[in-house]
């Protein structure tokens, strides 16, 4: 099988890209002029690297030979990383382009990496389903519904979708929330509420093998599905595991402190901040059940997976 892939060079891509290999899938993939220059491309008989960017289409108006699917999770991602009209261009036309190019060359199959973040920062109902109705806060989320919509569109007899909404993801290699999570906890500087907050976070390693399934046994169907691990996890019990891998620990406020925080940060413009104090400060978790029902997905646990990342990172792995 050989697939088309946008995104292989972030965390979540590294991680999808290694899980085709390892498949013995061949792998073309779309990467920036400037990130071939300053990263080492992996070499690989199976991986051939284009230089340029996904949307331009000189670029895939170049690529040559047979594809079996598209899988796009290249994306400017997270609050305030770019301009309105930049989440614009990359996000929603660029997907456009995208599925423009797999129709004019009778490319069967377009995996596409959403986000839960459609349904908002923090749903309003919980646990958040993918039919739900779409509440996007801000202009990358908004970018990855309107996305969203062009994909479930574009299905039809002659290109069969999948939209996978991932959560939070973390593994090997994540520079984010955990990471970021684990200096606040080693320096005492995190602050979480007094109340429970129940967070659903995903497994990078989980949501690779699922794409790499959903690719061999053709389970394009043209649904929206959520993928997380098997249960959402108590902010509070996160915190203390990872203090006692870690060193460190945390203090806690009244939910009022969060609140004013938000308020502040969002006054300061500082879209990305008030993402933080939010996810930190409210329960978010999701409905995977047609994902394990529909996909065959094998969710994975947290802890056990969070506990063998933490056990590694002390011994100099991670």
């Amino acid at each position: 099988m050989h697939i088309l892939l946008t995104g292989s060079t972030g965390f979540i891509g590294k991680n999808v890209l290694q899980a085709f290999l390892n498949a013995g899938y061949e792998v073309t993939a779309l990467v920036r002029p400037e990130t071939l220059r300053t990263n080492q491309p992996e070499e690989n008989p199976r991986l051939h690297y284009v230089s340029g960017l996904f949307y331009d289409p000189d670029v895939l108006s170049a690529i040559e030979g047979h594809l079996d699917a598209v899988v796009h999770m290249a994306a400017i991602r997270g609050a305030g990383k770019a301009k309105k009209e930049d989440y614009l261009r990359v996000n929603i036309e660029g997907t456009r382009a995208l599925l423009d190019f797999a129709l004019s060359k009778k490319i069967p199959r377009f995996l596409y990496l959403s986000t839960v973040g459609v349904l908002g920062t923090i749903p309003g109902e919980l646990p958040a389903a993918p039919n739900h109705t779409p509440a996007p806060d801000g202009p990358y989320h908004l970018s990855k519904w309107e996305g969203e919509k062009r994909v479930r569109q574009a299905h039809d007899g002659r290109l069969r979708t999948l939209v996978l909404r991932p959560t939070i993801t973390y593994g090997p290699g994540d520079t984010g929330f955990i990471p970021r999570m684990i200096r606040f906890v080693q320096k005492k500087r995190l602050f979480l509420p007094k109340a429970n907050v129940n967070i659903h976070l995903l497994s990078v390693q989980r949501l690779a093998r699922l794409i790499v399934q959903v690719l061999a046994l053709d389970l394009f169907n043209g649904g929206v599905y959520h993928v997380a691990d098997r249960q959402p996890v108590e902010i509070h019990a996160l915190a203390d595991l990872i203090a006692r891998y870690a060193g460190g620990g945390y203090r806690t406020m009244p939910r009022s402190f969060f609140a004013w925080a938000a308020r502040f940060f969002t006054l300061l413009g500082r879209a990305d901040l008030t993402t933080g104090v939010r996810l930190l400060s409210e329960s978010w978790y999701y409905d995977i059940s047609q994902t394990v029902e529909d996909l065959l997905y094998e969710p994975g646990e947290t802890f056990a997976h969070l506990k063998t990342l933490l056990e590694n990172m002390g011994d100099g792995h991670a």
